[in-house]
């Protein structure tokens, strides 16, 4: 990945990362009055959706300018997709018996999330020529927990920036109750890494 791109990608995932944990926030906590002076807590999705929305252009950019050269095509077999439904549908029941009373403010949400992501961490792995079984699905894994923690530490970050710079309290970054979610992040990125690099390598001794 050239230095355009990953700039580019890191400022798309501090975006859409300060999008995700502005909607989080209010599902755990409470949304913001639309009345002075709680009103101008808007301009935080605001600002990071513009974020998002400028790197995603560029991004675009950029891969028209430089196409990615793969072996193999976005297509997925049915028993995929039946997979993922089976995997979401278990996420349903796991947010219901653990976290009931934000169930629907979290788990919809999060689980459709976290499905659709692996559902293009496989397209992604097919791309790539990844088509066993096993590779596959561990490489769509992976791909989660690099965009999970990508997310998070976006998140972190602008929570971070906002705390310290706007606020004048930087330890509101981590007394935040359910913040834990998004600099989990910290861990999930290198390991989501590591793992599709791992299944890349397989596929190339194969």
């Amino acid at each position: 990945m050239g230095p355009r791109k990953l700039l580019w990608w890191s400022v798309f995932f501090a975006g859409a990362g300060g999008v995700a944990a502005f909607l989080y926030i209010c599902a755990i906590e409470r949304p913001p009055r639309l009345t002075p002076p709680q009103c101008l807590w808007y301009l935080w999705p605001l600002l990071t959706l513009l974020m998002a929305v400028v790197s995603a252009v560029q991004l675009f950019r950029c891969y028209r300018e430089e196409p990615v050269q793969a072996p193999g095509l976005w297509q997925l077999r049915l028993a995929d997709l039946l997979a993922v439904s089976f995997g979401m549908g278990l996420l349903f029941a796991i947010f219901r018996a653990l976290w009931p009373e934000r169930f629907v403010q979290v788990g919809v949400p999060a689980s459709l999330l976290l499905g659709l992501i692996f559902v293009l961490g496989l397209l992604n792995a097919v791309r790539r020529g990844i088509t066993g079984w096993v590779l596959k699905y561990l490489f769509a894994a992976g791909y989660v927990m690099c965009l999970y923690g990508a997310l998070g530490i976006g998140a972190f970050v602008v929570l971070l920036f906002i705390a310290t710079f706007i606020l004048g309290e930087p330890h509101k970054a981590t007394d935040l109750r359910g913040t834990g979610v998004m600099y989990f992040g910290v861990v999930c990125l290198p390991a989501g890494l590591a793992l599709c690099a791992i299944c890349c390598r397989r596929r190339d001794r194969k």
